[in-house]
């Protein structure tokens, strides 16, 4: 189980968040291959493509779906007026899966559509939408199977029948991408590719940036920059090491030590012996905090400070035992200003029945839900300010298999 979660670790804490320390890295994220979908509730899911295939939704949601034998949720929306504006339909296959959204305007009296296609009936292969002009737009992917699963190796976006980006990714013998490069800009001349080279083991060694064909950015991940340095000045280039420690308890600490000619970044996960997260901190150069993360029962609290140590922001999260959002807080500090917000959640029978929310010392929103004696959501209505004069509504629904 140690090892397992330690493998998670590198991919995700000692990739992503070593590479969120470095200001260039951002332009190397690939993104744009993540047309989201919705779902009956209005919750985003979207397309991972960065190191695995898939358009994973929420294993609640599926199942609720299954459950209830769902074939389709109407979700109609309605102004102040109470006036119709438009209505989204959801229809499901008998796995749960979202096969169609349709979208009806009541004022243009028009239809626009995004369909979905899926391999091995859970992972997407094409999205196309048509919008109300009927414009149509599609999303593909590509796929090889390795060791039992599906992994992506081409994406390509079409809008108005010319391709406008596509993706092409490469992988080795270890199912690991040894390539990832994209085409975009007129005539797709502009490209960026990521190179990863491992070793025997399959153990990463070495990451490198390309922009337009030229090298730009390295990271190693041997722990020996001795004679890795690039002669080119303009390149920029990271070490990075990480090594586990162990207490007698079975509780551990997991280290990462990014190290560059500008930034040096130390990251420091302590986890329980059951490989629960406890806290993680980022310090510059060793000493200076720049985040921190501590996670309790039900609670935690994601703090960022300055270079100067001062605070910037916290933001804070509050679960029940059911797993049910209670509340969310954000504070902190923009460069212009100060900026905040709350979310507060209140359920009953383990259904969210109203969020309160309120942004910057606005006027508080507050939507409510109601549901029938099967539990389904029936409708949903906002209210805002003290006098909570309804501002719009959703109504819902639903057909059945």
């Amino acid at each position: 189980m140690k090892q397992l979660t330690l493998c998670i670790l590198t991919l995700f804490f000692g990739y992503e968040t070593v590479n969120a320390q470095f200001d260039d890295s951002y332009r190397y994220r690939y993104s744009s291959y993540s047309p989201y979908l919705r779902d009956e509730n209005g919750e985003h899911f979207w397309l991972k493509l960065e190191y695995a295939p898939g358009s994973q939704e929420n294993k609640k949601t599926i199942e609720r779906r299954l459950l209830n034998k769902f074939k389709s949720i109407s979700k109609t929306y309605r102004n102040k007026k109470g006036e119709k504006s438009y209505t989204e339909t959801h229809f499901y296959n008998e796995l749960g899966r979202l096969i169609k959204i349709e979208t009806y305007s009541h004022k243009k009296e028009k239809y626009a559509f995004k369909t979905v296609k899926y391999l091995n009936d859970s992972i997407i292969s094409n999205v196309e939408t048509i919008n109300y002009k009927g414009e149509k737009d599609t999303y593909d992917y590509s796929y090889i199977e390795h060791d039992g699963k599906f992994l992506l190796t081409a994406a390509k976006v079409t809008k108005k029948g010319e391709v406008k980006e596509k993706l092409i990714i490469q992988h080795n013998e270890f199912g690991k991408i040894t390539s990832r490069k994209q085409f975009y800009g007129n005539n797709l001349k502009k490209t960026r590719e990521t190179i990863n080279e491992y070793n025997s083991s399959g153990e990463i060694l070495k990451t490198s940036y390309y922009y337009k064909e030229k090298l730009e950015s390295v990271y190693n991940y041997d722990c020996n920059p001795e004679g890795k340095k690039e002669v080119d000045k303009n390149i920029k280039v990271s070490d990075i090491c990480k090594w586990t420690e162990e207490s007698n308890d079975g509780s551990y600490i997991v280290y990462s030590r990014s190290t560059s000619e500008k930034k040096n970044f130390l990251n420091v996960w302590m986890f329980s012996k059951d490989s629960l997260l406890i806290s993680k901190k980022t310090f510059l150069n060793d000493s200076i905090l720049v985040s921190s993360i501590t996670n309790y029962d039900n609670y935690q609290v994601h703090n960022t400070y300055t270079k100067k140590q001062k605070f910037h922001s916290t933001y804070t999260t509050l679960y029940d035992d059911d797993h049910n959002l209670l509340e969310k807080k954000y504070g902190g500090y923009t460069f212009m200003n100060k900026y905040s917000y709350y979310i507060i959640n209140e359920y009953k029978n383990n259904q969210l029945v109203q969020t309160k929310s309120m942004r910057n010392g606005e006027k508080v929103r507050e939507r409510i839900y109601e549901y029938n004696d099967k539990g389904l959501k029936v409708s949903s209505s906002l209210k805002k300010g003290v006098k909570k004069k309804n501002n719009y509504s959703y109504s819902f629904e639903y057909t059945f298999y």
